[in-house]
């Protein structure tokens, strides 16, 4: 059994219902019993109804709506449902590449106590148009296979890569249930979008949790590209995570984490620089 936990809110509006793709990726998965929980964090599109209609009882859920815009709350209300040992946080727009993406990163996951960090290949825009919801789901993912590409581009501020070609713990990845709940879970004061996940990692490194990146073993995952508005929370967000950063005195490399260097280190920390505001 594993617990799956997917925060969502008006993705039929705002994603052309890239949900719908997404669980029967997770339906096609071999030889896993999966308790899926659907965490609705106040739509206003009737996707909980489009739910129902096209999985029943094959999932579960809950409204989050108390909790509208508080992805981290979300999640966190969602986890709190299962009893599997461990559970899979992913994004309602992330689709698993093959039958059996999913056994191959429970194995990983296993040895550990978190992983994370598959090859993160972005399907273009228009993704909507190039497949069709009566398409047999083996049929979606030769599709996108051939149009989904690893996205490398460089952040003109910095200088460094932006990691969006790997999967945070949120977007796809595993962790036990032990160690979601002795770090807290998601810190649900971070408010609308960005670095819950960052954070959640980040806290779970401090506490000296292991770690496995599925990039290691193969792992790939599709993201169904759209449209996001960052709005000011985002920077918000960021500034709530250097803080916290500066308090305990210590960086987090998040690039070191997925194994990616650019001639900074090697190492997950190191001590917070007095030039970063």
């Amino acid at each position: 059994m594993l617990d799956v936990v997917i925060s969502t809110r008006n993705n039929v509006q705002s994603k052309r219902f890239s949900l719908f793709y997404v669980i029967r990726s997770l339906l096609l998965q071999r030889e896993m019993s999966l308790n899926i929980t659907i965490a609705d964090n106040g739509s206003t599109d009737e996707t909980a109804a489009h739910l129902r209609e096209a999985f029943g009882s094959t999932i579960g859920i809950l409204d989050t709506g108390a909790q509208v815009g508080n992805i981290a709350a979300s999640r966190n209300r969602a986890a709190a449902c299962g009893k599997a040992r461990h559970i899979l946080f992913l994004d309602d727009d992330m689709i698993l590449d093959g039958a059996d993406a999913l056994p191959k990163a429970l194995e990983a996951a296993s040895t550990v106590d978190f992983a994370c960090g598959a090859r993160r290949l972005w399907a273009p825009c228009n993704w909507y148009e190039l497949i069709r919801p009566d398409d047999p789901i083996n049929k979606v993912l030769s599709t996108l296979r051939h149009v989904s590409l690893e996205p490398l581009s460089i952040n003109r501020l910095s200088g460094k890569n932006i990691l969006d070609n790997r999967s945070y713990i949120a977007n796809f990845g595993i962790i036990s249930r032990q160690a979601f709940s002795h770090v807290g879970g998601f810190d649900d004061s971070y408010i609308g979008w960005g670095y819950q996940d960052t954070d959640l990692m980040y806290r779970l490194c401090l506490e000296r949790h292991e770690y496995a990146l599925f990039s290691n073993v193969g792992i790939d995952v599709f993201h169904l590209a759209h449209l996001v508005d960052k709005g000011k929370v985002y920077q918000e967000n960021r500034q709530r995570f250097l803080d916290k950063q500066r308090k305990e005195g210590r960086l987090f490399h998040t690039n070191h984490f997925f194994e990616i260097y650019e001639n900074d280190g090697y190492s997950l920390f190191s001590e917070f620089p007095d030039n970063i505001v």
